[in-house]
């Protein structure tokens, strides 16, 4: 495989060479076989282009010392003291008398954050921290949650509210004395609380993936902004790759337990892959929880205390304030109530298999949540020894000092997904609920699945059967999954680079590919050519190779139909599946699977590789088969009972028979070694030359066969190695609570009991595996920029074209464009913090006084540092160069700037060593792809970039019967164009509705001249404030939040201020949650709705999922008195009957018309249109109401909106 260099031989790869002979039937032929291969480099984050564009540098290995390193015991209290329990020293309070075992310090300590508050404390951990680096040790704070706001809920900034840049300031002090061993501010969960509560508070929730990546992109940057862009990723989601690309994140993480939907092997799938592709390493860690039960060590003295909790928590007691003085911490019922025991919870031997699964993954470090010791209470109480898990931790430690590092992990395969997939596996939770709701299929937040999505789910249980069922058994079956072909596949987006693809001998494209198809085109084939194997379905096919002919002709395979192989193997296909047909077979395609002519797999040879496509649409059956749920069944140990399922989870879509036989051939071909049983786990790591490590887990409760058999030479020598912890198969809580006296069977050479872990040390007479090169990521082309029109809406612009930083280092853009932009200031920290340069042509900007304001508006940007001028003047120049900003004479910039645009479209010269602009207008990425191989030479065709400096107009007036009919305009990056982009505006709408962020991005000068051209064409124009209050960021009504409120009341009055000077008075707005159920949210709400009246803004407002019809005349009237600008703009979103909200409002001035979502709790607006059954919008009172009538959904296409507009009366 051969590495690009070039954009000639990258950007391009050639895919105008790819030139066939196509033809309509194919050769029938065996499934081609896969050459193993190793890659024997470790992942190393300083060979990453962005290592040096970030902030401060993530952690390498050479941080961690080139192994994992695991958690100290170390740590910070509330008292200002720095606690060493457990660690080094563990003594009797009073006379210093050892009376407990040693537990061996790790490196990595985990301080809460909370610690840090009471006065004098921080000043003490300063002290603390520099002990700490005289030690080499790390640190991680844990605790700061950025949206947690299920009405008020105070631990939205953890009492942090009033210290403005607080956690930046820690961080910048921890990073000063800790260098790159600070691994920044723990990402805690945080995704859950976005996934879990930003459907209800954030106004319009997306209802496509594109649109539901940004939010989640500026919700992180957010919270990286807030906690000095230093964040330790720690989710429990699988959106590893939406935080590592970020060039904030230290290491990604998944929170491991089983519980809930914790799929550990997943994480760890998710975790590689977004550590490869955007450069930053991996951890990981374990809980003491599992979905019945708590490992939590206690003291003798501790257990009458628990007795009477216990008793409290029967009586529902609230106040602990009467109970014994344990730790404040283990009073939560959950962590200290009859969920917990020494034996209860994560037993020993999951334990384990988990820390031997984080060692041989390549982890840089390892978390526990445990009691590494029995819990203590009072001062003069003795400590107890070591738990189990206190000497398991010291086991593994000793492991891993006596043999270092596992060598490099070997995963051969990478599944593919869209950038914007935002897939999550299927959400099951526990067993209670998994019987009665059974399983909900979504991806983001709240979209539900479809096709390609129920593709991933397929593909990955290929690779880690039965996920679905972890924390559904009480004997842990599933939570460490099986692996049949070991643990091999790594998961990748489709932004990653070409170099990080040639990296996988084999790659599987899953879900469906949406974003920057010609583009991922260019990158497949290179890889392909270089001699990569491509795994995808048709429909993915259909849309990357789309002169193969690949169409739907509603052709069908009947269940139980046999299907008939090149090897003359048959086999039945057990459910109906749709057959996409291939018209234009690439000369020396193959049809490898068929049934009565029609081909179902097929195979086509592109240089050195192989394209191998199922010829279904995606790879499953094309009905719903019905779902049976589980049954609640109980388990009964003493007096207590504990539920599980009665049998595996079952789904409604299943991979086709024929492309399952075709992932199982490719995958025995490519894994290095094998156990001969599929019901066991393993991981292969290469340590040298002929020189590997098999670790074999079983997470059965009962023995396994097993043989280790080498797939890339003879077998020298197989070791095993002694993991000296023999004596945890001992332990009473070495299996699971319900199966405490199981009898895994022995672990000998042909077996390895329940539960059990072995790694084996095997050494090759000769390997026979092909050693790939070593692929290094391409650096960023910081030479090369693209022209900009607008400067609103910058950062989501370059965010939603995920492969900007490839190609660009920069973006060039006109003087007036910056005069336009009035900051946000998180947009100036992100374009600062990711190095976005920005070459400022002010050739268009004559006047001498704009021209210094220009360079005034420059200064606010770090990357902003040269202007092109059309004449210098020592004024001018003197000015800049005050400002550390170069300027440039025109006659210079013509020799050093290349301009690539429909004047100037000729070839640029490989031999140019300035700077090359394609200097056109674009919307979309592939067009930015074609013209860059325009640019390139490698296309001989007319580029498709507009004039950048063409203006658009209409001749068009609003027509006056249509004056009261509006449009929702959201995402806009000037106004003039997204008025002229809607298909005939002009015949059927009279105004719209603009949102705050976009008057808060545009200098005042622009929004006049925008009212202007609105004024001239008859356009009535409504500020919209939803969008911006999010309760976070933006806009906040919660006073107690201290300067993210005051932040919020100054954005607001940005937006206000230039309402007033534009002669707007009409805002919509929305308020948080259910409203009134606050006084510090009805105290924003007022001050919100006064400052509004000070600038003559009357306010209507909106009905919500969370203001519904019921309670909205009970909140309007707390505020009798209190506001007099603010009347009620009824929403269909959440009241299907508008008479019923008429009945509040009688003459509304606004009324707001979309449907709702199945789960009417979420603020998606859907169109009418698509609302259907007991969804359906009844809109015939609008007939006697003159209002103003707002298409308020987010419509996908212009046929959504006519059939909306059909429906208006």
């Amino acid at each position: 495989m051969k590495k690009s260099v070039s954009l000639a031989c990258y950007v391009g790869l050639m895919i105008g060479a790819f030139e066939v002979n196509v033809h309509a039937d194919g050769e029938r032929s065996e499934l081609s076989h896969i050459d193993a291969s190793v890659y024997p480099y470790l992942h190393r984050p300083e060979r990453y282009p962005d290592y040096k564009f970030r902030p401060t540098p993530p952690p390498t290995w050479k941080t961690f010392n080139g192994r994992m390193e695991l958690r100290t015991s170390d740590s910070f209290d509330m008292n200002g003291q720095a606690r060493t329990i457990m660690v080094r020293q563990i003594v009797n309070k009073n006379n210093d008398e050892r009376v407990a075992d040693v537990l061996v310090d790790g490196k990595v300590m985990r301080v809460e954050e909370e610690t840090l508050l009471p006065a004098g404390n921080y000043s003490k951990f300063l002290k603390f921290m520099n002990e700490w680096d005289d030690e080499g040790g790390m640190l991680r704070l844990a605790g700061y949650k950025i949206f947690r706001v299920p009405e008020i809920d105070k631990q939205n900034f953890n009492r942090m509210v009033g210290m403005e840049g607080s956690f930046a300031g820690i961080a910048n002090d921890m990073y000063g004395i800790l260098g790159d061993r600070y691994l920044g501010m723990q990402f805690g969960e945080s995704d859950a609380s976005y996934l879990n509560l930003s459907p209800y508070y954030i106004f319009p929730s997306p209802r496509t993936k594109l649109g539901n990546y940004w939010p989640f992109h500026d919700y992180f940057a957010d919270y990286g902004d807030n906690v000095g862009n230093r964040v330790m990723v720690h989710n429990n989601n699988l959106w590893h790759h939406y935080t590592a690309r970020e060039g904030i994140v230290t290491a990604v993480e998944g929170q491991n337990f089983v519980r809930n939907d914790g799929f550990i092997r997943l994480h760890n799938a998710f975790m590689r892959g977004a550590g490869k592709q955007y450069g930053v390493l991996w951890s990981g860690g374990f809980s003491a929880e599992t979905t019945w039960g708590i490992r939590q060590h206690f003291s003798e003295a501790c257990q009458d205390e628990l007795k009477e909790l216990v008793a409290a928590d029967k009586k529902r007691v609230t106040d602990y304030s009467q109970l014994p003085p344990m730790d404040l911490a283990r009073r939560r019922r959950n962590w200290s109530g009859p969920r917990c025991g020494d034996l209860k919870g994560a037993p020993l031997s999951f334990i384990r298999r988990l820390f031997y699964t984080l060692y041989m993954n390549n982890a840089s470090h390892a978390i526990w949540e445990v009691s590494m010791t029995h819990e203590f209470v009072s001062s003069d109480e003795k400590i107890s020894k070591l738990s189990p898990v206190g000497h398991f931790y010291n086991s593994i430690s000793s492991f891993m000092n006596k043999h270092g590092d596992p060598g490099v992990m070997q995963t051969p395969v990478a599944m593919m997904l869209d950038f914007n997939a935002g897939w999550r596996a299927p959400r099951s939770r526990n067993p209670k609920l998994v019987s009665r709701n059974g399983v909900q299929y979504y991806s983001w937040p709240t979209l539900k699945y479809e096709r390609g999505d129920y593709l991933t789910y397929n593909i990955l249980d290929v690779f880690f059967p039965g996920f679905i069922n972890s924390s559904k058994f009480t004997s842990l079956e599933y939570a460490l999954t099986d692996t049949p072909y070991g643990e091999i596949c790594d998961v990748l987006l489709s932004d990653a680079q070409l170099p990080v693809l040639q990296r996988y001998p084999m790659l599987i494209v899953g879900g469906d590919l949406q974003t920057d198809i010609k583009y991922l085109r260019g990158k497949l084939e290179a890889y392909v050519k270089h001699g990569g194997n491509l795994v995808l379905t048709g429909e993915n096919a259909r849309k990357l190779f789309p002169e193969w002919g690949i169409v739907d002709r509603g052709d069908k395979l009947a269940g139980g139909e046999s299907v008939e192989w090149g090897d003359g193997e048959e086999l039945v296909e057990p459910n109906d599946l749709r057959v996409l047909r291939i018209n234009a077979m690439p000369e020396g395609g193959k049809i490898v699977a068929e049934n009565d002519g029609r081909a179902l797999l097929v195979e086509v040879p592109m240089g050195q590789g192989m394209v191998t496509v199922s010829m279904t649409p995606y790879g499953i059956n094309q009905r719903v088969l019905p779902v049976e749920k589980p049954k609640l069944v109980k388990k009964q140990v003493g007096d207590e009972v504990f539920e599980e399922i009665d049998r595996k989870i079952g789904r409604p879509f299943y991979l086709a028979e024929s492309f399952k036989k075709c992932l199982d051939s490719k995958l025995k071909d490519i894994r290095l070694f094998n156990l001969s049983n599929d019901r066991l786990a393993y991981v292969t790591t290469r340590k040298g030359e002929g020189e590997y490590w098999v670790s074999v887990f079983n997470d059965h409760l009962n023995e396994e066969p097993f043989k280790i058999v080498s797939q890339i030479g003879e077998v020298a020598s197989i070791e095993e190695i002694d993991l000296e912890d023999d004596w945890v198969k001992q332990e009473k809580g070495y299996y699971p609570y319900c199966y405490l006296d199981n009898d895994g069977g022995e672990s000998d050479e042909d077996s390895i009991a329940g539960g059990d872990t072995r790694i084996f040390k095997i050494r090759l007479k000769r390997e026979l595996a092909e050693v790939m090169p070593d692929y290094k990521p391409n650096a960023r082309p910081v030479k090369r920029l693209l022209a900009l029109k607008y400067l609103q809406g910058l950062r989501q612009k370059i965010a939603l074209w995920p492969s900007f930083f490839e190609e660009f280092g920069g973006v060039k853009v006109s003087g007036q464009a910056l005069l336009d932009t009035d900051f946000i200031e998180q947009d100036v920290k992100w374009i600062n913090r990711r190095d976005v340069q920005i070459l400022v042509d002010g050739r268009d900007i004559s006047h001498e006084l704009n021209i210094l304001s220009l360079i005034d508006k420059m200064d606010e940007l770090e990357t902003a540092k040269v202007l092109i001028v059309k004449n210098v003047n020592n004024s001018i120049s003197s000015y800049a160069s005050s400002k550390g900003i170069a300027v440039v004479p025109s006659d210079v910039a013509n020799e050093k700037v290349r301009l690539f645009d429909r004047d100037n479209a000729s070839v640029v010269d490989e031999r140019f060593e300035g700077i090359v602009v394609m200097n056109m207008d674009y919307e979309v990425w592939d067009d930015i792809y074609h013209d860059m191989r325009v640019a390139a030479g490698e296309l001989d065709e007319v580029v498709v970039g507009r004039d950048i400096n063409q203006g658009r107009d209409a001749g068009d007036m609003v027509d006056a019967k249509n004056a009261k009919r509006m449009l929702a305009l959201r995402g806009i990056d000037d106004f003039k164009k997204a008025v002229l982009s809607q298909n005939e505006f002009f015949e059927r709408f009279g105004g719209v509705t603009i949102e705050a962020r976009y008057l808060r991005q545009s200098d005042v000068r622009k929004l006049i001249h925008d009212k202007q051209w609105a004024d001239e064409k008859g356009i009535k124009l409504v500020v919209d404030f939803s969008s911006s209050i999010n309760g976070y960021k933006d806009i906040t009504f919660h006073t107690e939040m201290g300067v993210i409120y005051q932040r919020g009341l100054k954005y607001a009055e940005n937006v206000l201020q230039k309402m007033n000077v534009l002669g707007l008075n009409d805002a919509i707005f929305i308020t948080h949650g259910m409203g009134g159920q606050h006084k510090a949210i009805n105290d924003g709400f007022v001050a919100f709705c006064n400052l509004a009246k000070v600038y003559g803004v009357d306010l209507h407002l909106r009905n919500s999922n969370r203001l519904t019809t019921n309670s909205i005349d009970r909140f309007m009237k707390k505020f009798e008195g209190r506001v007099d600008n603010v009347t009620l703009a009824p929403s269909t979103i959440s009241e299907r009957d508008l008479s019923k909200l008429l009945a509040v409002e009688a003459e509304p001035e606004y009324v707001l018309l979309s449907s709702s979502t199945e789960m009417a709790r979420y603020n998606t607006p859907l169109p009418l249109s698509v609302a259907k059954g007991r969804r359906q919008v009844n809109i015939e009172p609008l007939k006697n109401v003159d209002a103003y009538v707002i298409l308020d959904a987010i419509y996908v296409n212009d046929d959504e909106l006519a059939d909306d507009l059909a429906l208006l009366p």
